[in-house]
């Protein structure tokens, strides 16, 4: 297995799979043969795609006795500067994938927003009868001790700002956890 430090050729693959449930785990197999449960990458890769996989069987004409075709680039090194590409074209749906919140009591509706926070960037298309839903993964390193430093900093603001608007009668609109979140989301190019 390659260490973080040495280079990777790109790697392009394409596998169709049939639309049935028992895919999705060759789908999430496929990217641990392809990554190594090593890279750093692996867990959110294997994660999306196998809720792309699921949304594929599962929303879509492919699920009714159709395919579905999984598509995976992995470039650059494990350390810095490696990036994921993974796209699943399906056979189609009557509407477009909703990435709408779901009802806190349904069991599904989770898959796209998930999607959106873990992914560097993602889309979709649609024609010719079918649907690709595609992702971006995106290694991002930050300095040691950034991400111990940002949580410090707004534990002291998120202090201050509590004594300050308990005061007033007021609650913190922001602890120092969804700030150092916030923050940690704008280092993605």
């Amino acid at each position: 297995m390659a260490g973080p430090d040495v280079q990777q050729p790109e790697q392009d693959l394409e596998v169709r799979f049939p639309g049935d449930p028992a895919a999705v785990a060759r789908a999430r197999s496929l990217v641990t043969d392809t990554l190594g449960r090593d890279h750093p990458l692996h867990d959110d890769c294997a994660l999306l795609t196998s809720e792309l996989a699921t949304n594929a069987v599962l929303h879509t004409r492919s699920g009714a006795g159709g395919t579905f075709t999984v598509r995976l680039r992995a470039s650059g090194d494990a350390g810095q500067g490696a990036t994921v590409l993974v796209s699943v074209e399906d056979a189609g749906s009557d509407g477009p994938p909703c990435a709408c919140g779901a009802d806190p009591r349904s069991t599904g509706g989770r898959g796209l927003p998930m999607l959106e926070a873990l992914s560097h960037r993602w889309g979709y298309t649609r024609g010719d009868g079918t649907t690709t839903v595609w992702f971006e993964l995106l290694l991002v390193t930050v300095p040691a001790g950034w991400a111990a430093e940002r949580v410090q900093a707004g534990r002291e603001a998120s202090r201050r700002d509590q004594r300050t608007l308990d005061a007033a009668g007021r609650r913190p609109a922001e602890c120092g956890r969804l700030a150092f979140h916030h923050e940690l989301r704008h280092l993605r190019p």
